[in-house]
Parts: structure tokens; C-alpha cells; sequence
């Protein structure tokens, strides 16, 4: 059982009807709009939601895309005849995630191998957008986001909420999980000690916090981007979604460890191969022959449907032994859980 409260007074909410939630003390309603509760004060214009809705509906025609390709590629009969060989010859789920469909599986597998070897719990998934159902394997979960218009879409999750991560709604100590998916990096850099200070506040005690983000970098093809501003602000920050503050994972792992958080574990893992061309099929291949004849050579990949399935099971598998031996700084994404001390 969630208890919401008041974010401005902290105080316990009470509900009278299907339609909002008051708060005895200050006074102030929140409205329930389609079984989503809404703390976000609609005079309170936020600078950064119409950007966001933006970005989603071209998010969402770029993984409409995705899909289609991929179940084009699917359909393949010499896919199918590879999918059927290795499901049948490699019984470990950790080793056929690492050796087929490695990219995109990845994601998923970091929060099942996690999650299979803990308890069921109550998960707030943090920036949820449309929700994830693998996480509700896991246990009860709640969903927050700024964006009420994707929130709906999350509607199998056991609690929806629309509010200010840096007011969130909850008692001190109620959740055994955070998670968060390709969230963390829209964080602000201006707000983002005040929301691990609310994290930190709303889990439990020995609780845990499990992301998956994408960071800043020191390979050489981020050190080739961070040459020219004005195009990495509008590729890999604008772009993309938005990520204003990328940190390197050094400094991430640093700045949870201030707010209390202890490393648990952590994967490095690179871009998928699709990623290079969508940074760099622009000005920037200009700048670099290496770099556009890298794209030129990803994009031959992608387009020609046997050679693609072909070529991802041996790309897969040099991605992750790279992954396995590199710093932890030349990450692109990271997989990384926490503890709460």
C-alpha cells in the first residue's frame, strides 16, 4: 500500500471522491485525470515538457521504426533458422543474451539478473514515461513522470503519479527499489543533488537503486564529438531526447557515494551499432574521413536485412569482450545498481 502526502506540507492526503485527493492541512487538491494523480501545479510553467513532448513523438516514430525492422528481420528465415539453433544449443539465458540478440536484449537481462535474486517488493519507477511490464515481475510498482501524457500510457502499473522530482509525494522509507531507464541524464545539473536527496529520503534503508543510463564518456569517439559544442549540443543532447548533464560514470559512482548510495555493481556497455549513425550521419562525418566511412559501413549493415543478421552475433560478441576489458570511463551506458547506507 502506497500512502500518498502533500509535497508542499508532508501531510497525510485524504480521498473523497474518484476525482482528486485533498489535503486537509494546506488546503490544496490534486486532481486525478484517468487514474493518474497529478502534483504538478498547472501555473507553474515548466520551460522543459513542451521540448519533451516533442522529442516523444519523434521517439516514438523512431522505435515504431525500430520495431518494424526488427520483425522484418524476425520473419527471416535465416534468422529463424539461427534463433532456433542457438535457443536449442545454448541452455544458459546468460550466455544466450551474451552471444545472440545481444543488443537487444541487454537492457532487459541487466534488470532480470539483478531482480531474480531479490525479494518482491514495492519499485518506483522514476521518469517511467510509458511504463515497463518486465518490472512488474518484480513487484508492486508505482510510475512518476513530468509528462502526464505518456503517464497514460503506463496504465498496468499499480500507481501512476505526475510530479516534480524534486517534490515527490511519498513518506520517508517506503520504497525497497528505485529503478529508472534512460532517465538520470535528463537531469538537470542544478537540480540533481536535491533529487538524489529524495531518492535517498524515500527509500528504505538497505534499499536499492537500479539504473540504466547513458553517460558521458572518454572514448575517442565522444573526445572527437566534444571537439565541436555547437554539434554535440545538437546531436547528442538535443537530438536525443535531451541529456543535459551526461556524467562521466566516475563521477556518477562519486556522486551517489555523497548522497549516501554504496556501488553494488556496475556494467559498462557501448553503443549499439545503429547509435553511431544516428550521431553522425551529419555535419559531423564531414569533419572525419574515419568517421564517414565508419557510417557509411554501419549504415550498408543496417540496410541490407542477411547481412545485418549475419554480421550482429560476431559484432555482438567483440562489443561485449571490448565492454569487459575498458575502462570505466569509456562506458556509453551504464548498467548500476546502489545501495542505501
Amino acid at each position: 500500500m502506497i500512502d500518498l502526502i502533500c509535497p508542499d506540507c508532508k501531510e497525510k492526503l485524504s480521498r473523497e471522491d474518484s476525482l482528486s485527493l485533498n489535503c486537509l492541512s494546506c488546503k490544496r487538491v490534486f486532481p486525478i485525470i484517468q487514474n493518474v494523480v497529478s502534483f504538478k501545479d498547472p501555473r507553474q510553467e515548466d520551460k522543459n515538457i513542451e521540448f519533451y513532448k516533442t522529442w516523444q513523438r519523434r521517439a516514438d516514430k523512431i522505435l515504431a521504426d525500430d520495431t518494424k525492422k526488427r520483425d522484418v528481420y524476425k520473419t527471416n528465415k535465416i534468422y529463424s533458422i539461427l534463433s532456433k539453433f542457438f535457443r536449442k544449443n545454448i541452455k544458459s539465458r546468460k550466455s544466450l543474451c551474451l552471444f545472440f540478440d545481444y543488443f537487444s536484449t541487454r537492457k532487459d537481462f541487466f534488470f532480470k539478473d539483478f531482480f531474480n535474486r531479490k525479494p518482491y517488493g514495492i519499485v518506483l519507477d522514476v521518469g517511467c514515461g510509458r511504463g515497463n511490464r518486465l518490472f512488474k515481475e518484480f513487484g508492486n510498482v508505482v510510475g512518476i513522470d513530468f509528462n502526464i501524457d505518456v503517464l497514460f500510457g503506463a496504465c498496468f502499473y499499480n500507481l501512476l503519479v505526475h510530479t516534480d522530482i524534486l517534490k515527490l509525494p511519498f513518506n520517508d522509507g517506503q520504497f525497497d527499489y528505485i529503478v529508472s531507464s534512460d532517465f538520470l541524464e535528463h537531469v538537470p545539473s542544478e537540480k540533481k543533488d536535491a533529487f538524489y536527496n529524495e531518492l535517498n529520503r524515500i527509500l528504505k534503508k538497505n534499499g536499492f537503486m537500479v539504473h540504466f543510463i547513458t553517460t558521458d564518456s572518454q572514448n575517442w569517439w565522444f573526445v572527437f564529438a566534444h571537439r565541436y559544442p555547437d554539434l554535440f549540443k545538437k546531436y547528442l543532447i538535443e537530438k536525443i531526447g535531451g541529456h543535459y548533464d551526461l556524467e562521466l560514470p566516475t563521477q556518477l559512482i562519486e556522486r551517489n557515494k555523497n548522497h549516501g548510495f554504496d556501488l553494488v555493481y556496475v556494467r559498462k556497455m557501448l553503443w549499439e551499432p545503429w547509435e553511431f549513425v544516428l550521431r553522425f550521419d551529419n555535419e559531423y562525418k564531414e569533419r572525419s574521413i574515419f568517421m564517414r566511412s565508419l557510417v557509411y559501413i554501419l549504415k550498408i549493415l543496417m540496410e541490407n536485412e542477411i547481412i545485418f543478421i549475419l554480421a550482429s552475433i560476431p559484432i555482438g560478441l567483440v562489443f561485449r569482450f571490448i565492454e569487459f576489458i575498458m575502462p570505466l570511463d569509456y562506458s556509453n551506458k551504464l548498467g548500476i545498481v546502489f545501495q542505501k547506507q
